[in-house]
């Protein structure tokens, strides 16, 4: 008679397990496709009365950024030791991510390896 009882409250157990795994699946999914869409900062060339371009950043102003541009703008070829000089408090690999931004955006160009890299405009 116990047989009888177990075999299916075992079968209605391990379907209640497959629903419970499906649903807590989806939870996840949606939790963390929501959580990836986090505003990123793009930034975009806008030419000013000049003609003369200006980086511009859409969502938050990224003055790190600029300032590289302006850097690589002002001495035409720009080593990453000159950059890490003039520009106080930020780590190398912060200015290669705002550098490869500005590469991105065919602001600059690299030329060389990573060690004897060094960035000059595009234009």
């Amino acid at each position: 008679m116990r047989q009888l009882f177990k075999t299916p409250f075992k079968i209605l157990l391990f379907f209640v397990n497959i629903i419970i795994g499906i649903l807590v699946t989806f939870y996840l999914v949606i939790k963390f496709k929501s959580r990836g869409k986090k505003k990123q900062s793009q930034l975009r060339l806008i030419e000013d009365k000049d003609d003369n371009p200006k980086l511009s950043d859409v969502v938050a102003q990224n003055k790190r950024t600029e300032e590289v541009y302006k850097i690589v703008k002002e001495l035409k070829e720009v080593e990453m030791s000159t950059l890490l000089a003039k520009i106080k408090g930020v780590t190398e690999r912060t200015l290669r991510r705002d550098l490869a931004k500005l590469q991105t955006m065919k602001l600059i160009r690299k030329n060389g390896s990573t060690k004897s890299a060094k960035y000059v405009l595009t234009k």
